[in-house]
């Protein structure tokens, strides 16, 4: 029995640049993907929280978001 699945997991990479679809202009890192969801530091600002996110929440980062 075959099981189809249309669901990209993994869709970013270790160190691949982000953002949230909720805030375009907030850069992020991802720093781990784990259990369907993304662990991902704010681009530049080492006091930031760590943010998490699944994939369906996050895009490519764009320096000028339209």
């Amino acid at each position: 029995m075959k099981i189809k699945t249309n669901l990209i997991e993994d869709e970013y990479k270790k160190g691949d640049i982000v953002c949230a679809k909720a805030r375009p202009s907030v850069a992020l890192v991802v720093r781990i993907y784990a259990r369907k969801i993304y662990y991902c530091t704010v681009k530049n600002d080492s006091s930031a929280k760590e943010l998490v996110y699944f994939g369906r929440e996050l895009k490519p980062y764009k320096e000028n978001p339209k």
